[in-house]
């Protein structure tokens, strides 16, 4: 996960830091999902607020 993409999103308004959603492939919490992205049939969407997004990225 690029967290400098993620800064620059909620940043430009594109995105809020209370309701991020990510993209998860097996489990694993892999990238920002962004309005209008399309999302392999593999991966789910989650939304998370922005202290849990780093504390798994950090943290786990």
């Amino acid at each position: 996960m690029d967290l400098n993409y993620l800064k620059q999103q909620i940043d430009k308004g594109t995105i809020s830091k209370d309701s991020i959603t990510v993209v998860r492939r097996g489990g694993e919490l892999i990238d920002i999902h962004l309005p209008g992205e399309t999302i392999n049939a593999d991966e789910v969407l989650e939304v998370m607020d922005l202290e849990s997004v780093l504390r798994e990225v950090f943290w786990n």
